[in-house]
């Protein structure tokens, strides 16, 4: 799929631009469970970042075939099945994305009252502890 040189249509262009959309496809729905759900797990932030790497492959990819369909010259009514297909992918692969981007911002906001809560239970303990020092001078000026 890499060697573009190979390439003497927009056909074959199109298939291949297919090809990247149905990988995306795939390799973007095995973050998801059998409902629909993200997985949610020690391992979700390292597979999400694993699939975004990957996806950036792609896209390259999709970029450098899209520079070279530029080449061939076409209407868009040539090959109109294929990029209605090609367009479904995409705005399956769009819906997938506000997922993902719901998902980060749930754990982005999750983590940030985690480190609240500690950071206030850490401040409490040492103002309990001040607090505690203050009234046992009290107590040892009150007993000299």
């Amino acid at each position: 799929m890499n060697n573009l040189q190979n390439i003497n249509s927009v056909q074959e262009v199109l298939e291949q631009e297919l090809d990247c959309f149905h990988l995306i496809l795939k390799e973007s729905k095995q973050v998801f469970d059998s409902k629909g759900n993200i997985f949610d797990n020690d391992y979700s932030i390292e597979r999400i970042a694993k699939l975004l790497e990957s996806r950036a492959r792609w896209i390259e990819l999709l970029k450098r075939l899209e520079q070279h369909k530029v080449r061939f010259s076409f209407t868009e009514k040539d090959h109109y099945e294929i990029q209605m297909e090609i367009s479904k992918i995409a705005k399956t692969l769009v819906d997938i994305d506000a997922k993902l981007l719901d998902f980060m911002q749930m754990k982005k906001i999750n983590k940030v009252k985690e480190i609240l809560n500690i950071t206030d239970n850490k401040n409490r303990s040492n103002n309990r502890r001040f607090n505690d020092f203050e009234k046992s001078k009290l107590i040892d000026i009150r007993q000299e």
